[in-house]
C-alpha cells in the first residue's frame, strides 16, 4: 500500500479548488483502490513524511520559491516521491496578454520547478504531456474521469411544450472562448426567441455581456461551489435540452481536456463542441455530438439542428451518456491512477 499525501490547490478559504476533486481527490479515494492507496489530504504536510507527495498545480496562494524548495528538499531527506499533478498548460496561458495578471511569470517559473524536480508528473491529455516532456521526460496521462456516484443514470429532461434551453459552463476565464460564437447566439436568439432560453452557470465574468442576450440568464448557485456540492445542486436544478463547449483555439486550450462535455453528458445535453483538439479523440460528430468550425454560420446550423431535430437531441443525450458510462467514469479508470502511482514509486 502506497502512503499518498495530496497538497491541493486552494484560496484563502483552504477549501479544495474543484479540479482538485476531479483530479485527486476524488480518484485517490475510490473504493476500488482502498487496498493499494491510503490517501490523506491537507495544505501542508508534516514531519513524518509519506511514501508519496502530490502537489497540485499552484497549491497555495502564498507559493513562492522558497516554499516550493523547503517541500522538495523535505521529500529528498525523508525519501518520499514527489508528484507534480496539473492539468492545464498554465505555463502558456496568457502569453502575450499584458492586462492578464494571473498566473504571473513567478508562478509560471514555480510550475516548471516542480515539472523539473517531480518523481513524476500527472497530466490530464496527450497534447499537456507533449508540451511539457522537455521539462521531464516522466508524465504520466491520466484523463479526467467523472465519479460515477455523481452522475444520474436515468436522469430525465423536463417537457416544457416547445421551449427549450441551452446551456453553458464554466469558470470566469472562458469570456473569450464564449466570445467566439457571441455573435450566432444573438442571432439564434432573434430568430427563436419564442422557443430558446438560455441559461449560464458560472462563466463571464461582465453581467452586461450576458444581458446584451435576450432569453439569457444566469443561475445562481447559491454557494454550492465546493465540488460535490456543485453536483448535487446541478442535479437538481440544470435540466437542458442542448449545450455548448465553444474553444477559442491557441496554445493553451489546445492541452484542455474534454472535461466540459463529460459534464454536459452527465447531465444529459446533447452538445456542440469547437472542432479542436480536447475534442478529437471523444467526440464523434452526429454521433454523441456536434463538431463545428468556430465561424458564425456553422454555430448557428449546428444551433438551429439540434432546436428543430428532436430525434437528432435523443440520440446525441443518449450516446454522450453511453458514451460517459463505458469509458469515463472512475469505476472504468481509476486501475490506471494505480499503476501510475507504483511505477513513480518504484
Amino acid at each position: 500500500m502506497i502512503d499518498v499525501h495530496v497538497l491541493y490547490e486552494h484560496s484563502g478559504d483552504q477549501m479544495p479548488h474543484g479540479s482538485s476533486f476531479i483530479r485527486l481527490i476524488n480518484p485517490l479515494n475510490h473504493n476500488k483502490l482502498k487496498n493499494s492507496i491510503k490517501i490523506t489530504t491537507r495544505t501542508s504536510y508534516d514531519r513524518t513524511g509519506p511514501d508519496m507527495i502530490i502537489v497540485d498545480r499552484l497549491w497555495s496562494p502564498d507559493i513562492d520559491i522558497y516554499k516550493a524548495e523547503k517541500l522538495v528538499d523535505f521529500c529528498r531527506k525523508k525519501g518520499t516521491s514527489l508528484v507534480y499533478s496539473i492539468d492545464d498548460n498554465l505555463i502558456d496561458l496568457n502569453n502575450n496578454e499584458p492586462g492578464r495578471i494571473r498566473p504571473t511569470i513567478q508562478e509560471k517559473n514555480l510550475i516548471r520547478y516542480f515539472i523539473r524536480e517531480a518523481d513524476g508528473v500527472i497530466v490530464s491529455t496527450r497534447t499537456l504531456k507533449e508540451r511539457l516532456e522537455n521539462l521531464n521526460e516522466r508524465i504520466f496521462v491520466l484523463e479526467n474521469a467523472l465519479d460515477e456516484k455523481l452522475i444520474e443514470i436515468d436522469r430525465k429532461i423536463p417537457k416544457r411544450d416547445d421551449k427549450l434551453i441551452l446551456g453553458y459552463m464554466g469558470t470566469y476565464t472562458h469570456d473569450r472562448d464564449f466570445m467566439e460564437i457571441y455573435p450566432a447566439l444573438r442571432k439564434i436568439i432573434y430568430k427563436y426567441k419564442e422557443r430558446v432560453h438560455i441559461e449560464v452557470v458560472g462563466a463571464l465574468s461582465e453581467d452586461k455581456l450576458l444581458k446584451s442576450i435576450p432569453n439569457a440568464t444566469r443561475l445562481d448557485t447559491r454557494g454550492n461551489v465546493e465540488y460535490p456540492k456543485f453536483w448535487e445542486w446541478m442535479n437538481k436544478n440544470v435540466h437542458w435540452d442542448m449545450a455548448i463547449a465553444p474553444l477559442i483555439k491557441n496554445e493553451f486550450t489546445k492541452c484542455k481536456s474534454d472535461i466540459k462535455y463529460l459534464d454536459y453528458a452527465a447531465l444529459g445535453a446533447p452538445t456542440i463542441c469547437t472542432n479542436f483538439a480536447p475534442y478529437e479523440e471523444s467526440v464523434i460528430h452526429k454521433k454523441n455530438g456536434l463538431i463545428v468550425e468556430n465561424d458564425t454560420g456553422s454555430w448557428i446550423d449546428a444551433m438551429e439542428a439540434l432546436i428543430n431535430d428532436e430525434e437528432l437531441r435523443l440520440r446525441l443525450r443518449r450516446n454522450a451518456k453511453e458514451y460517459l458510462l463505458s469509458n469515463r467514469t472512475l469505476d472504468k479508470s481509476v486501475h490506471k491512477w494505480e499503476k501510475a502511482l507504483l511505477e513513480i514509486r518504484g
